[in-house]
């Protein structure tokens, strides 16, 4: 019988860095420059929404998406024990993301989402004390968030063409999620030993 290759298996034998250590510490600069700049995503748009007192045009579907798919990515990378540098954005993003759950269940009278994600953040934590479980399944559920995070602004879009508008999101938080990824691709490499399934997410 054929072993069965598992994804933390996979993931180890795809890795392709050979980073030498300067390059590691360009890394980590880089990464803690993205994790930086990450802080920058949401937060005007969280700004916005207080201001306005309003958070219409905004799904709360596409921010438990989102949240999901963010808090699994550290998860994952803190089950590997990779550097923080690696992830630091996700940690920021998942705060953000959060936040901006909150403000539209808030504005829109809506509790089942807020449920949902306080559920997802136990029990991602849960699972990461868990250490018979966390080798296994948190591989598989950081494969599939990568899925989850690029169909996360699905119901964003169809509310956008219901409403003939484009609500909070704009083409520099587009771009800026776009050379974010590109990079994290890069440290990814020199931080992760080129872990196939972060590449994936970063893709």
């Amino acid at each position: 019988m054929r072993p069965v290759v598992s994804l933390p298996r996979l993931s180890r034998s795809l890795a392709v860095s050979m980073a030498s250590p300067g390059e590691v510490a360009l890394a980590k600069t880089v990464g803690y420059v993205i994790s930086a700049g990450s802080t920058a995503l949401y937060m005007p748009m969280i700004s916005r929404c207080i201001t306005r007192w309003s958070a219409a045009g905004l799904s709360a579907e596409t921010w438990l998406l989102k949240l999901t798919a963010y808090w699994t990515a550290d998860l994952y990378c803190i089950s590997r024990h990779y550097p923080l540098a690696q992830y630091a954005e996700m940690l920021s993003l998942v705060v953000q993301a959060f936040a901006m759950l909150l403000i539209v269940c808030f504005f829109q009278r809506r509790a089942a989402p807020a449920v949902g994600a306080l559920v997802v953040l136990v029990a991602g934590g849960a699972l990461l004390a868990a250490p018979d479980w966390r080798e296994s399944v948190l591989p598989a559920l950081q494969a599939g968030a990568a899925v989850l995070g690029a169909s996360a602004v699905v119901p964003q879009i169809i509310l956008n063409v219901q409403r003939s508008g484009s609500g909070e999101f704009s083409v520099i938080t587009a771009a800026l999620l776009t050379c974010g990824n590109a990079l994290r691709g890069w440290t990814t490499l020199a931080l992760a030993d080129g872990d196939a399934v972060l590449l994936f997410g970063a893709a």
